[in-house]
């Protein structure tokens, strides 16, 4: 009878239906608020605007019943096939969205559109959010440095570089003396200065069907940027080219000055990246697009060739989200692949260690 009632508030009151479900006063009001959304009219038919009070009382019930996981994909839903952007445009509604990041795409598209206080709202909302991507992100992006820089710690004299320590005490801990309880090392791993990284480009698409990429992409991007080692060029693009490389330091202010929207000239912004590159042999340049050009498809497949035949290291990424769904232009993709660009997508996570082994090929 259990799974009879949660088929039943999956597929909705169906008044032709041979069975009688006797639900409790919790599962009515779940099924009341599946209604809302998934059953009270045609998927094909445009909701009325609903009023404030009906989209708040909405708001509250599906946090009262629903863990968060389902709340954030209930709340999806409402902005994709109900188009409630009501509760964009209100801040005391907006106060009680649970943040995800298909709501900051859609606020980052409605920005111009929310009214001021909602938009300081807005921007707590965001900011929440991606403080709490930055975490989880910087640490895996820390993670995979360490690891390549571990690896590229070799014995020397410690007169003549930098001595990695944690390398160094690892490998003589065979060495410790109990007499004056310390470790007299045989030898020391130094790191290599030629071996740190020079630049790296991050050439991000924000086109329509990027924007969570983009954002991932931005906060991914401001994490490398802060790191002393590494010059980290934030390059932005639609139709139109945004060197962001400056604004690294609040991810979300950098998040909001993304341009959203608009065509893709992939070949402009790829352009753009080699007039910045001081030495195209030392750069490392992440091209994260749906590869869907609008620009010159000519144009682009010359100056990748370019890169490619100059010993630059490019790597296509088709999407950085956690679905792992991207709609790419196959057509332009292969054509692509074909002259030796390569490509692969991945989940957020993932990208630090993958810029790492891309790195290390060299």
């Amino acid at each position: 009878m259990e799974e009879l009632k949660r088929w039943r508030l999956i597929l909705g009151d169906d008044k032709e239906s041979e069975f009688d479900f006797d639900l409790n006063e919790d599962e009515q009001q779940k099924d009341k608020l599946l209604q809302q959304i998934y059953h009270s009219k045609s998927q094909n038919q445009k909701q009325k605007s609903q009023s404030k009070k009906d989209i708040k009382n909405w708001l509250e019930g599906i946090r009262t019943h629903f863990p968060p996981n389902i709340v954030s994909i209930m709340q999806r839903d409402a902005l994709e096939r109900k188009d409630m952007k009501e509760m964009l445009l209100e801040p005391e509604l907006l106060e009680k969205i649970e943040p995800n990041i298909s709501l900051v795409a859609t606020i980052l598209q409605m920005q111009d559109l929310l009214p001021e206080k909602t938009r300081v709202v807005a921007k707590d909302i965001v900011r929440k959010l991606v403080n709490e991507i930055e975490r989880k992100l910087k640490t895996q992006v820390l993670k995979s440095f360490s690891k390549y820089n571990k690896g590229i710690s070799k014995k020397g004299d410690p007169q003549k570089g930098k001595i990695d320590w944690n390398k160094t005490i690892s490998k003589n801990l065979k060495n410790y003396q109990s007499d004056y309880q310390t470790i007299i090392p045989d030898n020391f791993y130094i790191s290599k200065n030629k071996n740190q990284l020079k630049e790296i480009f991050l050439i991000i698409d924000t086109s329509e069907s990027m924007i969570e990429s983009a954002i991932y992409s931005g906060i991914i991007g401001s994490v490398l940027a802060s790191l002393n080692s590494i010059k980290t060029h934030l390059i932005f693009f639609n139709d139109e080219v945004m060197d962001l490389t400056d604004q690294y330091q609040d991810p979300t202010d950098l998040i909001f000055s993304i341009p959203i929207g608009g065509g893709t000239d992939i070949a402009s912004a790829v352009q753009f990246s080699l007039q910045k590159v001081k030495q195209l042999s030392s750069a490392y340049m992440f091209l994260i697009s749906d590869m869907d050009e609008y620009g010159s498809k000519s144009q682009l497949l010359r100056n990748i060739s370019h890169i490619l035949q100059n010993n630059g290291k490019i790597l296509g990424i088709f999407g950085l989200d956690l679905e792992g769904k991207h709609v790419v232009n196959q057509d332009m993709a292969k054509q692509l692949v074909d002259i030796g660009l390569k490509c692969i997508s991945c989940s957020p996570d993932r990208f630090p260690d993958i810029l790492i082994e891309f790195i290390s090929e060299r």
